[in-house]
């Protein structure tokens, strides 16, 4: 399982929740600029026991990802009108993870906050969300961000850890390089 779209994990009023939060915080933490070109991609860092944390737990918990993991560190992203595509990267460093076949590897988790929440990924191709969806992806997803050339797009992340991979990284993030065939 490198990638997992859940639809419609979020109630409407839990997509509230999200947005209030999103509103609340907005007044006191800075929107920065993150891993982009352009700059037009930005991230708003949520606080661990904020209640936007707390429903991303819930989600996670209901979720069949939720065994032995738990939410490290959650943040809302915003994409401005004219925002590029990210280059295609892991969140976790594939080299540190281990991948044994009873070991929960550490993942990733995206929500849509409004339709058409995009995500780049290598071996899935464009995985379009629509509000309220979610899509969990583990450490050995290829994924970038998504252009958003004509509109801006709110959504909401999340870093899972695992009972093997307590913490998230640490303002890293591992590009993927394709490996070139040798031709004779």
């Amino acid at each position: 399982m490198a990638c997992n779209v859940v639809r419609g994990v979020l109630s409407s009023s839990q997509l509230q929740e999200l947005w209030d939060a999103y509103a609340e915080l907005r007044e006191s933490v800075p929107l920065v600029p993150i891993f982009n070109p352009g700059g037009r991609r930005r991230q708003m860092e949520v606080p661990q026991h904020h209640v936007a944390a707390q429903l991303a737990q819930s989600i996670l918990s209901i979720s069949r990802h939720g065994r032995h993991r738990h939410v490290a560190q959650c943040s809302f992203l915003h994409s401005e009108a004219g925002c590029k595509a990210q280059q295609l990267h892991t969140d976790w460093d594939p080299k540190k993870v281990s991948f044994g076949r009873h070991i929960r590897v550490p993942m990733s988790m995206l929500v849509a906050m409004q339709d058409n929440t995009l995500l780049i990924t290598l071996h899935h191709g464009t995985v379009t969300l629509n509000t309220g969806d979610a899509c969990f992806f583990d450490a050995t997803c290829v994924h970038g961000g998504a252009a958003y050339i004509d509109n801006c797009n709110t959504r909401f992340f999340a870093y899972i850890a695992s009972d093997m991979w307590r913490t998230p990284p640490q303002d890293e993030t591992y590009i993927f390089q394709a490996r070139r065939r040798r031709t004779k």
